[in-house]
């Protein structure tokens, strides 16, 4: 009887550990509650009876192993492993994503840093790439205006969410660091992956927030000037 009930013990130990892992809802602790849970069947099934019973024992630790497997995957993506130098700095930058998401954001993504200036995109044109800035303020060309924005900041995302025409022209000046992201590819991945989809638009919108809260009237000789897009005085 004392045999029969210390093995018992590891079934029922296991059995609750899984469940446990079945009720919550954060996959990093599911995964380790179920891992725990086959690892105490394998040792249920190793002493019961006095002799290992080696098909439940494997058929425990292939589950076991799959859960790991899992869990590992899960921790990577978790982590920022093998970001260094601009990728690092341009993760810092963006923010809102897991370290895996943006690693799989940049598999689609490249990295440039001219050495002239250059054009992202036109007034009146649906562009074919959408830009992260990372350093290099933007000058900005919109009907009669040219103003510059901060860094840090997406460059036709309208365009890209809408699928319209971009509402400015957008260019960098020598030395401006950005990444950019074929139009296709990058609806391809985001498709595929409806987690990194979700995040990808929060990121988006928060631009486009942060852009609208910058906005304000200007006033010019005690009369209201045009509402440019950013709400900055024209450059000169």
């Amino acid at each position: 009887m004392d045999y029969d009930f210390s093995t018992a013990t590891f079934v029922h130990l296991a059995t609750g550990a899984q469940m446990l892992g079945l009720l919550v809802t954060r996959q990093l602790v599911l995964r380790v509650l179920v891992l725990i849970g086959s690892a105490l069947f394998v040792v249920y099934y190793y002493t019961h009876l006095g002799q290992p019973q080696w098909d439940a024992i494997v058929g425990s630790s292939l589950i076991g192993l799959a859960n790991l497997v899992g869990l590992l995957a899960l921790l990577y993506s978790r982590i920022p492993i093998g970001m260094r130098g601009e990728n690092r700095l341009l993760f810092e930058a963006i923010g809102g994503l897991e370290p895996g998401q943006f690693r799989k954001l940049m598999r689609v993504g490249r990295m440039v840093q001219s050495p002239h200036p250059v054009t992202l995109t036109h007034e009146g044109e649906i562009p074919g790439q959408l830009f992260f800035v990372l350093q290099g303020r933007p000058r900005i060309e919109k009907d009669d205006y040219a103003f510059r924005i901060s860094d840090r900041c997406f460059v036709g995302e309208v365009a890209f969410k809408l699928g319209c025409p971009a509402s400015a022209t957008a260019s960098l000046p020598e030395g401006g660091m950005y990444v950019t992201w074929e139009r296709t590819r990058l609806e391809a991945l985001l498709a595929g992956s409806p987690m990194l989809k979700q995040a990808f638009d929060a990121l988006i919108s928060r631009d486009m927030a942060n852009k609208v809260a910058l906005s304000a009237p200007i006033r010019c000789n005690d009369t209201v000037a045009p509402l440019n897009p950013f709400g900055l005085r024209p450059a000169v």
